[in-house]
């Protein structure tokens, strides 16, 4: 019915569901993670490794498995989402990272490849502002082909939602840590947490992509007219494809450029996020 939990639930009025058994136990999860007021740190005791690495990422990603992925990252695999039926196709929720409370955004790319939609822009603005209110960091996990393409850009919406995303990052008064772990295509490489609008911290993983377009989507725009014109168009495509990647959407270009701070190995994913938060609550 209209009126379900469920639907209410995907409608983003609520945050969390759970059974009537296990709301006190859902509270004292939440207020674990909130410090008093913003100038105290929220510390969540627990027994993890700093320097754990996380070698089964790779093939989490392989998989599309982002939940297990953010699983990895937090300390003792803890993490409470919230909003997790609205937009499905963002992640927001509270881990712990090196015993440091840590808001966490991330693309699923199994919904929608991860795609950016209004919703899921307007989700993530909302958690951006709310662990900027308390002073809890906040990570971001881009793995997203952007928006959703020219039929829903024209939604009015769109533009809105997409700005007011850039704006909660920009204003945030908390650290930002970004990860590139997948795509970054488009709007994906800006409105989540890029240098542009003031992280502080850019990692990209070796073998992300990042590209203003889909690198096949670029390719047939530049040379479209080229590729079909050659004697072997789909030889020409392949060659094409393969320069845009090396000199235009690869993260050592992203680097080059002063986009990314570091290329960091899959394994260390957890370890460099650990340090980059370690490095920014020394300030």
């Amino acid at each position: 019915t209209a009126g379900s939990v469920e639907n209410v639930a995907k409608s983003g009025m609520v945050d969390i569901v759970c059974g009537e058994e296990d709301v006190s136990a859902k509270i004292r999860e939440l207020i674990m993670y909130l410090p008093q007021n913003s100038d105290d740190e929220a510390i969540v005791e627990n027994d993890d490794d700093l320097n754990r690495l996380t070698p089964e990422i790779e093939k989490l990603l392989e998989k599309d498995d982002i939940n297990e992925v953010i699983a990895a990252i937090a300390d003792n695999g803890k993490v409470l989402k919230i909003a997790e039926k609205y937009a499905p196709e963002m992640i927001c929720a509270f881990i712990s990272v090196g015993g440091y409370s840590c808001g966490i955004i991330a693309n699923d790319s199994s919904v929608k490849n991860g795609a950016i939609t209004p919703d899921a822009a307007d989700k993530a603005a909302g958690f951006v502002n709310l662990c900027s209110a308390y002073g809890l960091q906040v990570i971001t996990l881009v793995n997203s082909v952007g928006t959703e393409g020219t039929a829903a850009n024209e939604n009015s919406g769109y533009a809105s939602s997409l700005a007011a995303l850039a704006y909660s990052y920009a204003q945030a008064e908390t650290a930002c840590i970004t990860v590139i772990i997948g795509k970054a295509y488009g709007v994906a490489g800006t409105v989540l947490g890029s240098k542009e609008i003031g992280a502080d911290v850019v990692y990209a993983l070796e073998n992300s992509c990042i590209s203003a377009m889909a690198p096949d989507a670029a390719v047939s725009f530049l040379y479209g007219k080229e590729i079909a014109a050659s004697a072997d168009p789909e030889a020409t495509r392949k060659e094409k494809l393969k320069e845009w990647n090396e000199n235009n959407s690869s993260p050592i270009e992203a680097a080059r450029l002063g986009e990314v701070d570091d290329i960091i190995e899959i394994s260390e994913l957890r370890q460099r996020v650990c340090v980059a938060i370690e490095m920014m609550n020394a300030y």
